[in-house]
């Protein structure tokens, strides 16, 4: 009963077949193997997808969010009220975005701006040795939600660290 539900689900708006089939009819079997009727099965799926639309809702609200994010220099900042991943706004053109949160500050960097040469290494110096730099060059934090710090001990402020990252990517353009 619930195959072609599942079939027509596993398909794009294009008709075209997807990867998620084998999830779904894996998900409606083993529900199955445990003893569940059509109808708790049908509103398991229902409950997948309202995760699934409330997920794309969330998507579109920080597409939204992020396009009133002003890139300067190729860079984005980002406040502690700014909940934007730095995904969307390297998909408007960012090289890096620099953010401040209450457990600390960041820079990251894009993968095109790797690619062109960029490494957060080089700021290295400017900054205080309690702030962590990975060795691919791609980022830059002091603290964060897993190391919280205070972002006022960092030893610069968001604007200058901005500031800074802009003349980095200044200098490698």
């Amino acid at each position: 009963m619930l195959k072609p539900w599942a079939k027509q689900l596993n398909l794009t708006d294009q008709a075209k077949r997807c990867n998620d089939a084998v999830v779904l009819a894996d998900m409606v079997s083993a529900w199955r193997s445990v003893g569940l009727d059509d109808k708790t099965i049908v509103e398991r799926a229902g409950e997948l997808l309202l995760g699934k639309f409330k997920f794309t809702q969330r998507r579109e609200r920080q597409k939204i969010n992020a396009s009133k994010i002003q890139i300067q220099g190729g860079v984005a900042v980002l406040g502690p009220e700014d909940h934007i991943p730095s995904k969307q706004l390297f998909l408007r053109g960012a090289k890096a975005v620099v953010r401040q949160g209450k457990d600390g500050m960041a820079v990251i960097l894009s993968q095109k701006a790797q690619d062109a040469g960029l490494s957060l290494v080089d700021l290295e110096s400017s900054l205080n040795e309690e702030w962590f730099f990975h060795p691919d060059g791609f980022l830059a934090s002091y603290g964060g939600p897993k190391a919280p710090k205070n972002p006022s001990e960092a030893g610069i402020t968001i604007k200058s660290l901005a500031k800074r990252t802009r003349k980095l990517i200044k200098v490698v353009n």
